[in-house]
């Protein structure tokens, strides 16, 4: 950081490190608020999530990055076993139960909104 702020000094750059800072403050004060505690039943919500929003291969359940990477989800003094992260034939049933849910959502809304209009 000294160096950086040397070569601020030194040959006039825009010091865009509070900025930097602030933004970096900022984001972790949104993740902070948007934390959930954790759960089974939301740790498999949010595998749905990510997994439609994202257009994800149901495959990439099985990958060893991917069952490395859950470190990230685990809770202080709880960690997640391979046995607690749904193999791809439970995600895609998870992935059926959400898009049924959706679609009954999908079709009262849309119940509603026809009789709003009639």
């Amino acid at each position: 950081m000294e160096a950086y702020i040397a070569a601020v000094q030194e040959y006039g750059f825009a010091n865009k490190l509070p900025e930097y800072c602030q933004q970096k403050e900022d984001k972790q004060r949104l993740v902070n608020a948007q934390r959930v505690p954790f759960s089974m039943a939301a740790f498999r919500e949010q595998l749905v999530k990510v997994f439609m929003s994202n257009d994800l291969a149901i495959h990439l359940i099985e990958s060893c990055d991917f069952r490395l990477s859950r470190s990230l989800a685990s809770s202080p003094g709880k960690s997640l076993t391979d046995k607690e992260i749904p193999h791809r034939t439970k995600l895609t049933r998870l992935v059926f139960e959400a898009w049924d849910q959706y679609y009954v959502d999908l079709k009262a809304a849309l119940h509603k909104q026809l009789a709003l209009h009639k």
